[in-house]
């Protein structure tokens, strides 16, 4: 429950108004604070100012061309953050170790669909980053079983319709419209996913950007988006179903940028 203390205190702070827009207060707060932010209008020029940025991350995620280009600012931002950032991170996470919450990059909200203009570019990178901190969770292991999550498992009688499918080697381009999305399927849980990481040789502390299931050549899979190895690179790694700690089941490994 929100303090006491914000309620009474004029101006409202950004925060309290942007926990109250995104519906993440409580229904007594919220019942009791609308009325007083509708009457209020400098606040309500800030909810304004979140309705209006809502429509727009809305509408620049149904860009499917990727022509939005990335605004100066942001890419100026996300490239000093990443200047700053290790080129390489030396560090291999063993099974059934807890990925700290340090080795997450973060940065401001970025809707997926630029990615697919910056293909191959240092906002390439950048917008995936910024993708996997607002919608993607980093990789945990089962040392910490509060991130444990309970997935339903898919009907046997049913197939899952695939995010996308390639008759041959992964399209880049495509691939990159996944930042963002999250459907890791059979590796839904963190320890599946750690697991099969490791068994590709990649370092389950890398941010995961974005994820979905695939088609390539005929044979299902799990299409997942990592930080590259050295930035601004990013790694599209394909496995297929079976993938596990012992078996690596790599379709296609990518490293774009």
């Amino acid at each position: 429950m929100a303090d006491e203390d914000d309620f009474s205190a004029r101006p409202y702070s950004t925060d309290l108004l942007s926990d109250l827009h995104a519906g993440v207060l409580s229904e007594s707060d919220s019942e009791r604070l609308w009325p007083e932010v509708r009457n209020d209008p400098e606040a309500m020029r800030v909810i304004d100012q979140l309705d209006a940025l809502t429509m727009e991350l809305f509408e620049l995620g149904r860009d499917e061309t990727g022509e939005t280009p990335i605004p100066d600012s942001v890419a100026a931002r996300i490239d000093t953050a990443l200047s700053h950032a290790s080129p390489t991170d030396t560090s291999r996470g063993e099974p059934g170790t807890q990925v700290e919450a340090d080795n997450v990059i973060r940065f401001p909200r970025r809707p997926r669909a630029w990615a697919v203009a910056a293909a191959g570019t240092a906002a390439a990178a950048a917008v995936a980053v910024v993708a996997a901190a607002v919608f993607l969770p980093s990789v945990a292991t089962d040392s910490d079983p509060s991130t444990e999550q309970t997935v339903a498992l898919p009907s046997t009688t049913a197939e899952p319709t695939p995010d996308m499918d390639f008759a041959g080697e992964p399209d880049p381009g495509q691939m990159m419209t996944l930042i963002g999305s999250r459907n890791l399927g059979p590796l839904e849980s963190p320890t599946a996913l750690s697991n099969c990481l490791q068994a590709n040789g990649i370092d389950a502390s890398r941010p995961v950007l974005g994820s979905g299931q695939v088609e390539v050549r005929g044979r299902a899979g799990t299409a997942i988006l990592l930080a590259g190895p050295q930035p601004p690179q990013i790694t599209a790694l394909v496995v297929g179903n079976d993938c596990a700690a012992d078996n690596p089941d790599t379709i296609s490994r990518d490293d774009i940028g």
